[in-house]
């Protein structure tokens, strides 16, 4: 799964460049130190195929996936937050609880929110939730791991590019 991983990061980062989504300086990697205190911030233990994720582009990727913002520190440390505080306004009570062990990585639009579930499997699902928007306001799953999200970034980038 790791090799499948790294070979699916590698493509990624090489057709966004080609892309001129991101330019080389934008990836920046980040040391296991950051990492651990990324864990002990949120009080959890992030998966494996995350880990190596921001081993590579940790403090900076731009906009790997699919055109999102994904988050690092010191963004990311305010990503989780901003998601509770839209929550907690909500007057209508359409949006379900998030767990406590959810993580925040990313976000499309302002609106969009991508999280996974820090729950000991290596390569978790990839949930989303929309704000303002009583359709999305449940959690929905975006894809069924971080890899498959990858994969699916470089199958619209390789569409986008064909078009």
């Amino acid at each position: 799964m790791e090799n499948n991983f790294a070979s699916l990061l590698g493509d990624l980062i090489k057709i966004s460049l080609e892309n001129n989504i991101i330019t080389l300086s934008d990836i920046k990697e980040m040391s296991h130190r950051d990492i651990v205190h990324i864990e002990n911030k949120f009080d959890v233990n992030l998966p494996n195929i995350y880990k190596n994720f921001l081993s590579v582009c940790g403090n900076g990727g731009g906009q790997l996936i699919d055109h999102s913002i994904l988050h690092y520190p010191p963004s990311l440390l305010h990503l989780y937050e901003g998601v509770q505080e839209m929550i907690e306004e909500d007057i209508e009570n359409v949006y379900e609880p998030i767990p406590d062990n959810a993580f925040f990585f990313g976000s499309k639009l302002g609106a969009h929110y991508w999280y996974f579930i820090c729950d000991e499997n290596p390569d978790p699902i990839v949930h989303y939730i929309t704000a303002g928007d009583v359709t999305h306001s449940k959690c929905m799953k975006l894809s069924s791991s971080i890899i498959q999200t990858l994969s699916n970034s470089i199958d619209t980038l390789q569409k986008n590019r064909l078009i």
